[in-house]
């Protein structure tokens, strides 16, 4: 199964980084985040099996399973503060799934702690839209995809976009972007991706740090 077989690589590019964040808390004698985090690398293996067979998941969609800003085109006009169109590209490793592992995954791919602050407004958002597009359709929304549920699902599949956060985060914080990945994947990891200086170590770390902690603090670690 070829989703199963990008997990694996995925899964082993995730537990590098994590263990290159946890050797830095060690460092700065962080215990409780050690401790969180090892938890957090432990149960990574176990939920993306459960993600990958759908277990337990009432509702499913094409997912597109990579969703993190780089694989967002927005349309601006002249003159425009804000996109008036936007697309999804890169559906390399789409799937059978929920829609809510997206999400979860776009919202802490790219947010720091300060997007985070605001992030009922943001799945409040998320799901009146959707809402509205399947009025639209015609569909009842509660039958469709209860909010309860929506919710529920959020919390679930939180974990999965917090243990990737820190490896897009390191990605997004290199000086350079000229590297080639064509023969990673026969190396079973992504690391060749993170290799090379980050542009500011301390930028990137007080980044990480705030959403860990807030997820911490609002229970989704």
């Amino acid at each position: 199964m070829l989703e199963s077989k990008i997990f694996d690589i995925f899964k082993e590019t995730i537990h590098n980084e994590l263990e290159f964040i946890i050797k830095i808390y060690e460092e700065k004698n962080r215990s409780f985040m050690i401790e969180k985090l090892k938890l957090l690398k432990e149960s990574y293996a176990d939920l993306g099996t459960e993600i990958l067979s759908n277990k337990n998941e009432d509702y499913l969609v094409i997912k597109h399973g990579d969703t993190w800003n780089n694989n967002y085109l927005f349309r601006y006009k002249e003159g425009q503060k804000y996109p008036d169109k936007a697309v999804i590209i890169d559906w390399q490793i789409s799937c059978i799934g929920s829609p809510i592992c997206d999400v979860a995954c776009y919202i802490f791919f790219g947010s720091s702690r300060k997007e985070l602050e605001h992030l009922d407004e943001l799945l409040n958002c998320y799901y009146e839209t959707l809402s509205k597009e399947l009025a639209a359709l015609g569909s009842d929304p509660e039958k469709c995809f209860p909010k309860k549920y929506f919710l529920e699902s959020f919390r679930r599949y939180a974990p999965v976009g917090i243990a990737g956060m820190p490896m897009l985060a390191k990605m997004s914080s290199k000086k350079t972007h000229d590297y080639d990945i064509s023969v990673d994947p026969e190396e079973k990891n992504f690391n060749k991706i993170f290799e090379g200086e980050m542009r500011d170590p301390e930028e990137y770390f007080n980044k990480i740090d705030g959403v860990f902690e807030y997820c911490i603090e609002h229970g989704f670690l």
